[in-house]
């Protein structure tokens, strides 16, 4: 049966995968389309601010990888 403490470790593991990934392919296609992107207007702003806002919350979620279960629970309760 699944406790709270190993949802909490799947969700960190689901979003430490899909984040892994996603931001070094986002980093890639804005260094390909470094140039296009003034041209674009408001889509070279909102990818930019997207980009933003993945590695944002990489760093506002790594202090509950860090901590302990039951503490990483007090906390994300504590931010929901």
């Amino acid at each position: 049966m699944l406790t709270v403490e190993r949802v909490i470790e799947y969700y960190f593991a689901v979003v430490i995968i899909v984040g892994g990934l996603s931001v070094p392919l986002g980093i890639k296609h804005t260094l390909r389309t470094w140039r296009a992107l003034p041209e674009v207007g408001w889509m070279g702003r909102s990818f930019g601010m997207g980009l933003l806002a993945l590695v944002l919350a990489s760093f506002l979620e790594l202090p509950i990888l860090l901590l302990e279960s039951w503490l990483a629970l007090a906390f994300t309760a504590g931010l929901v």
